[in-house]
């Protein structure tokens, strides 16, 4: 689960793709604001480069991964290529 103030990467979704934002994938952002009562939860979050004008997007939680987490699986995905 994401909280405000949490560095994101956005992912790609079901959800995404039925708001047709994929062109939001592998961008980066900060969560200023989490929705989870909605009728689809998500969270307001502000880019870290303006898409179509704007930095402030609502995206579905599940769209939604903590960079921290991101970075962790793909330096893991680096290992398991070189090692095994």
């Amino acid at each position: 689960m994401v909280k405000e103030g949490d560095n994101i990467k956005i992912v790609s979704s079901p959800a995404l793709e039925e708001m047709k934002l994929t062109a939001l994938i592998g961008k980066t952002g900060i969560v200023s604001c989490v929705c989870a009562e909605r009728k689809q939860p998500g969270a307001y979050i502000h880019l870290d480069a303006k898409y179509l004008g704007e930095y402030d997007w609502y995206l579905p939680l599940s769209a939604i991964q903590n960079k921290q987490i991101a970075d962790n699986i793909k330096k893991q995905d680096i290992i398991n290529q070189v090692f095994l």
